[in-house]
C-alpha cells in the first residue's frame, strides 16, 4: 500500500531521446522510496561498470559521477544555464510516461490482476513496442576521460564531472 491507501507497484524506467525504454524495473510495492530501487538495481550495475553514459534524476536521487540532478542553488549563470537545460532533457522523460500511458490505457486504471501478473503487465507494455536491445551510451570526451582515469565511483565525482561538463558545455 503507498502513501495514499491505495496499492500500487512503484516503476522505474529509464528512456532514451528518442522515446524508447532501456531499462525498466517494476516489482516493487508503492511505499518503496525510489532511491532504494535505484540503488538495488540500476545504482549497482553502473558501479560495475555494466552500463556507461548518463542519467537524469530528479532531487529525491543523490549527484554520482552517472547520475545529475540540479544545481540546487543556482547562483552562476553557468549553473542556470545548465539547469534550463536539465529541465529540457527531464521533459522528455515526462512525455515519455505520457507517450506510454497514452498507448496503453491499461496504464491509466486500475489493472485487475494479482500483483505478480501486473507486474508482467507493465514490463510487457513497456518493452513489446521497442524489440530492439538499447545500450545508454554518451561519448562526451569528459566522461571517457573520467571512466578511463577512474578505478571507483564515488558521489564526488559526479560533482567534479557536473562541474567539468558546466565550465566546457555551458
Amino acid at each position: 500500500m503507498n502513501r495514499n491507501n491505495w496499492f500500487s507497484i512503484n516503476v522505474q524506467a529509464v528512456c532514451t531521446p528518442n522515446l524508447e525504454f532501456s531499462n525498466i524495473v517494476a516489482r516493487w510495492k508503492g511505499a518503496t522510496h525510489n532511491s532504494r530501487i535505484f540503488h538495488s538495481s540500476l545504482c549497482a550495475q553502473f558501479e560495475r561498470g555494466q552500463h556507461s553514459g548518463l542519467l537524469l534524476g530528479d532531487s529525491g536521487y543523490a549527484q554520482s559521477s552517472y547520475l545529475f540532478t540540479t544545481w540546487p542553488h543556482s547562483t552562476t549563470t553557468g549553473h542556470q544555464r545548465y539547469n534550463r537545460a536539465y529541465i529540457h532533457s527531464r521533459g522528455r522523460v515526462e512525455r515519455m510516461f505520457g507517450v506510454w500511458k497514452n498507448r496503453f490505457q491499461c496504464l491509466r486504471n486500475t489493472l485487475r490482476f494479482e500483483p505478480r501478473r501486473c507486474c508482467e503487465v507493465i514490463i510487457a507494455t513497456a518493452v513489446l513496442p521497442y524489440s530492439r536491445e538499447r545500450e545508454i551510451n554518451d561519448n562526451h570526451p569528459t566522461i571517457r576521460s573520467l571512466k578511463q582515469h577512474s578505478d571507483t565511483i564515488e558521489e564526488t565525482c559526479g560533482h567534479i564531472l557536473l562541474k567539468s561538463i558546466n565550465a566546457n558545455v555551458f
